[in-house]
Parts: C-alpha cells; sequence; structure tokens
C-alpha cells in the first residue's frame, strides 16, 4: 500500500509546503483510493513536517507544489517520494491525475527500491510533459511576435 500526502490550503494544494495548515493522506491500493484522510500540521520549524509525515503519518510518497532542499532530502532519506511541481487544485483531482499518470510535476524519488519501477516511470512521463508544456509556451510566445510584427515585411516573408 501506498500512503501519500498533499499539503492543503483553503481546499486546494498549497504552493508552500512548509505552510500549509493540513494535509490530505491518501492511501492507495491497486491505483485506487481506499482511505482518505486529513491531518492538520505541526507548527512550522525547520525540518518538522517532513519528520512527523514520515515517522507518525507513515507516507510513502508527497505531492507538493514548491519545497525547500533541505525537505526533500529529509524525505528521501526516510524512503519517501517527492513529486513537486503540482497545481494548485482540489487534492481528489491532483490525487487522480496523479494515479492516471497525467500530473506534470517533477519528481525527486528515493534511491531505494520501495516500488522504484512504478515511480521511476511517473517521473520520466512527467519529466516529458514538463519539456512539452515549457517548448509549447515558448511557441505561443514565438506567435505573439508574429502577430506584433503583422504588417511589416517580416511577416509577408514569413508567408512566402
Amino acid at each position: 500500500m501506498q500512503k501519500i500526502a498533499i499539503p492543503v490550503a483553503d481546499g486546494k494544494l498549497s504552493a508552500h509546503f512548509g505552510h500549509a495548515p493540513m494535509f490530505y493522506i491518501f492511501d492507495i491500493e491497486q491505483n485506487k483510493v481506499v482511505k482518505e484522510q486529513m491531518e492538520l500540521s505541526p507548527a512550522h520549524e525547520h525540518g518538522v513536517i517532513p519528520r512527523w509525515l514520515c515517522s507518525t503519518i507513515g507516507i510513502s510518497a508527497i505531492i507538493a507544489g514548491g519545497m525547500g532542499q533541505g525537505a526533500v532530502e529529509i524525505f528521501n532519506k526516510n524512503g519517501v517520494d517527492v513529486f513537486t511541481g503540482a497545481p494548485a487544485e482540489a487534492p481528489a483531482m491532483i490525487i487522480q491525475k496523479f494515479l492516471d499518470g497525467t500530473l506534470d510535476t517533477q519528481a525527486n524519488t528515493c534511491d531505494h527500491d520501495h516500488e522504484h519501477g512504478h515511480n521511476h516511470e511517473h517521473s520520466h512521463e512527467h519529466g516529458h510533459n514538463h519539456d512539452h508544456n515549457h517548448e509549447h509556451g515558448h511557441n505561443h510566445h514565438h506567435a505573439h511576435h508574429h502577430g506584433q510584427n503583422h504588417g511589416h515585411d517580416y511577416n509577408s516573408e514569413d508567408k512566402a
């Protein structure tokens, strides 16, 4: 079974992991949510929340927006896989996208064999999506640039 945590503020994923007032904890079996619970965060002090999630809650992965390197290292040392860059959406939506393999995140996975195959596959897929989105943004900007030059020789040469 996997136990996945998501930091939550105002009913959505909290962009700042360390400042989230609560965490949604999802128990996953055979790629399905079998249990969902909400836990209030302990006091925000350096390293407290990652250690609490690892030892008290016993998570195997965390999906977050942003996270400091110190927290990532604590999680990885405790065998917890970290997925960052997730959007500020409802936790149920995020966990479903994660299970479907469509959540766009960057993975910081631990080195040992704890369900390594599954997580490695996830991180590769997500890395590709991230690159694609970045490229798309660039192309959009480029297209916008053409629009600004509308009517100049540059644009007519482009069509020729």
